[in-house]
């Protein structure tokens, strides 16, 4: 038997295998619950038992919140806590069916199907949501509540968060920021970079400014980033310098064309 006739059937049972490792190791949208099923900008989780801590647990998701609630009483909302990688519905008494209405702005996706951003076929500005960013490290993550909508939680001088965006032609941008500081929390330092085949190609420094509240936010001009060629870049906000308790809230970037 010829050597490549004794390998097929190993190899065959290796891509199985690794497939099968692949698809466990993606979160399931349905989380802790029976099942879930999307409906447009809408998700609803259905259980036939309530879990021990009456909590629905599930992925973050790149999409703002509208709101949550059970299936038939619209007007009782339930409340939900964002965490790093997952969302927790903190569930009350069910009525009669036992399935969570949680009602979104944008298309559900699970957080790491987040699109690559390109600028806008009008004016040429590239947006960065704060519900598209991908976040890294122990605290930072996205707020999806309709008061919040923003990247918070920026506790840690280590934490990051980026965006993937692609342009057609070279170009330089001015770059606008839309940051929330609470009282006594300004000053900290603040790096915007753009890499590409992870190399930094360009990168700005800024001081945060208090604006009252974390939520409260206020767009900031922070000077030009040239995207020297087309391609993909990663849009990068690395924390330099951490002043007091926490960096500040982003809730959008804006990159517009100079020319």
């Amino acid at each position: 038997m010829s050597l490549a006739r004794c390998l097929s059937p190993l190899l065959l049972v290796l891509a199985i295998a690794m497939t099968s490792e692949s698809n466990a190791a993606k979160p399931q949208l349905k989380g802790n619950a029976e099942s879930a099923t999307i409906h447009g900008k809408t998700v609803e989780f259905k259980f036939d038992m309530l879990p021990e801590k009456s909590e629905l647990r599930f992925p973050r998701l790149n999409a703002r919140l509208k709101e949550v609630y059970w299936k038939g009483a619209p007007d009782k909302p339930l409340k939900l806590i964002p965490d790093t990688t997952e969302w927790v519905v903190k569930l009350t008494k069910p009525p009669v069916q036992k399935v969570v209405v949680a009602e979104f702005l944008d298309a559900p996706k699970v957080g790491d199907t987040a699109p690559v951003l390109t600028p806008s076929s009008t004016d040429g500005t590239i947006l960065l949501p704060a519900h598209f960013a991908q976040t890294r490290g122990e605290k930072l993550r996205f707020e999806p509540q309709p008061h919040k909508n923003t990247i918070g939680y920026w506790t840690k001088v280590d934490d990051w968060a980026f965006w993937q965006i692609k342009v057609e032609n070279s170009g330089e941008f001015h770059l606008d920021i839309f940051q929330g500081c609470g009282t006594g929390q300004g000053g900290s330092e603040v790096e915007v970079r753009v890499a590409q085949d992870k190399k930094i190609v360009d990168s700005v420094t800024f001081k945060v400014e208090e604006t009252g509240h974390f939520q409260n936010f206020k767009e900031r001009r922070f000077g030009k980033l040239r995207l020297p060629q087309p391609g993909q870049y990663q849009f990068e906000i690395r924390p330099k310098k951490l002043a007091n308790k926490a960096v500040m809230d982003v809730r959008k970037v804006l990159l517009t064309p100079t020319n």
